[in-house]
């Protein structure tokens, strides 16, 4: 058994059933029995023709399982499972109305930033805000408005946080090929384990291009930086309106969230030893102790 400081997140990707290769996702899925915690996988699809071969397989390996498919003409016989989730970009067209049909199912509906967040698409996501019949509906990631225009020109980029997904969120795609992340290839399950592939030169040399900020010019566009979890920057240590706060040596990520609240003690007249913490909204900020910073 293999003992990880972590949960990892893996995203099993297929665009077709036809491209599906069994004998990779079995082999996958052995290998996560042998992860301690367990691994969570995420399974992204384009139709639902293969839900109940899969299902059965990852029952069997008892591997807690959610499944993702994109909004498309081939969603039939939807299976009615709350770790169901449909995805919709947010310039589909007659958005509104099509999340209308799904609104009283079970499964989340999500929308994601795309290409073309254009007048129109404002307009369906101002018809789903003032919606309230609509449940279960999220925006991924935890973008404002301003930031939707802004990804829409590819010219996103928060200040303070950068990137955990080489760290935490390995990427397999249906002919056994793994990503460390979205666009950095680190081999094929199929020749290695998958763990060796995780932690092989090609991957540890991406991690220190994220840590150095260096070669990312790939990233500029890349929803993953915003989903599950954030790296704190420059060893830890956040330079802000000419003070320093200092984070705890041991922590590497911070949960995704609209925003992240700062709280600590003074340690000199310009450093902070510091904690963040995620905050959502409907968060009672009075319940944290000593809020020095908000960051949006």
């Amino acid at each position: 058994m293999i003992e990880l400081p972590f949960t990892l997140t893996i995203d099993f990707i297929t665009s077709k059933e036809k491209h599906f290769n069994k004998d990779a996702f079995c082999k996958l899925l052995s290998e996560m029995q042998e992860i301690k915690p367990s691994p969570v996988l995420k399974i992204y699809a384009h139709s639902t023709g293969f839900y109940e071969k899969i299902s059965e397989l990852t029952n069997n390996a008892n591997i807690n399982v959610i499944f993702y498919f994109y909004y498309n003409e081939n969603l039939n016989n939807l299976p009615d499972k709350s770790n169901v989730n449909l995805i919709f970009a947010l310039n589909t067209p007659d958005l509104y109305e099509k999340i209308n049909i799904y609104k009283n199912n079970a499964y989340n509906l999500i929308l994601e930033p795309s290409d073309g967040f254009d007048k129109f698409a404002k307009t369906e996501l101002e018809k789903i805000k003032h919606d309230h019949t609509i449940k279960n509906l999220f925006l991924q990631p935890y973008l404002t408005e301003a930031e939707l225009d802004k990804y829409s020109k590819k010219i996103l980029n928060r200040k303070f946080l950068t990137c955990a997904a080489a760290w935490l969120n390995p990427v397999v795609f249906d002919n056994g090929d793994v990503y460390c992340c979205k666009y950095n290839k680190i081999g094929n399950i199929k020749q290695n384990t998958l763990l060796d592939l995780w932690n092989n030169d090609i991957s540890n040399r991406f991690r220190e291009n994220i840590t150095d900020k260096k070669n990312l010019k790939n990233c500029v566009s890349c929803l993953k930086k915003y989903y599950d979890n954030f790296l704190i920057v420059d060893n830890a240590e956040l330079n802000y309106k000419g003070c320093k706060y200092k984070f705890s040596s041991s922590l590497n990520y911070v949960i995704s969230a609209p925003k992240i609240a700062i709280t600590g003690e003074k340690i000199s007249n310009t450093e902070y030893k510091v904690l963040p913490v995620p905050v959502f909204s409907g968060d009672d900020l009075s319940s944290l102790d000593n809020v020095l910073l908000l960051l949006e």
